[in-house]
């Protein structure tokens, strides 16, 4: 996906209008079984929607997945738990391969309101890296006003993965 030049719309590499129909799986990853990602992913290709957006793994959704993994092996995120982020992995190929774009949101916030500045862009810049193969549009914010942050995590996500879609999900706080 791009957005065409001098216009204000996404198209794909051809130049065909991208119609975003979304819907909002927030949790997924931490509340959803791999079938349970199955059959809403399924239901939404029959449905004709073309995204489907997510979160990282953020705390409102509870501390583990339904397999009891944690995102993150100690307080923080320098320590990645492989565990959770092969069944993310997982859950965003299969929705790709069903002809959905995944929208992460949050990048900036991946378990809870705000990180330090380093952490949440290397948490950016590493998710990004691991995503650059997939069909995937990066937000860094989810629902906050507008912050230095959020850019600061846009150029880090800019630097993993150059030819992703990055935008911002704003908030009116």
């Amino acid at each position: 996906l791009k957005v065409e030049p001098g216009e204000r719309y996404i198209s794909y590499g051809d130049g065909t209008p991208f119609l975003w129909i979304g819907d909002t799986a927030w949790p997924a990853p931490m509340n959803a079984s791999f079938d349970q990602w199955q059959t809403y992913v399924r239901d939404r290709r029959q449905k004709q929607f073309t995204a489907v957006q997510i979160f990282c793994a953020n705390e409102f959704a509870g501390s583990k997945d339904v397999l009891g993994n944690t995102p993150f092996l100690s307080e923080g995120l320098k320590q990645w738990n492989s565990a959770y982020w092969r069944e993310y992995d997982k859950k965003v190929q299969y929705a790709n391969e069903q002809g959905l774009v995944v929208v992460v949101i949050g990048l900036m916030e991946p378990v809870k309101r705000y990180p330090d500045a380093e952490s949440a862009q290397r948490f950016a810049r590493q998710l990004a890296a691991r995503l650059a193969g997939s069909f995937v549009i990066f937000s860094p914010s989810f629902d906050s006003k507008s912050m230095d942050l959020a850019d600061t995590v846009a150029d880090a996500v800019r630097e993993a993965a150059p030819r992703h879609l990055i935008t911002q999900h704003p908030g009116t706080g």
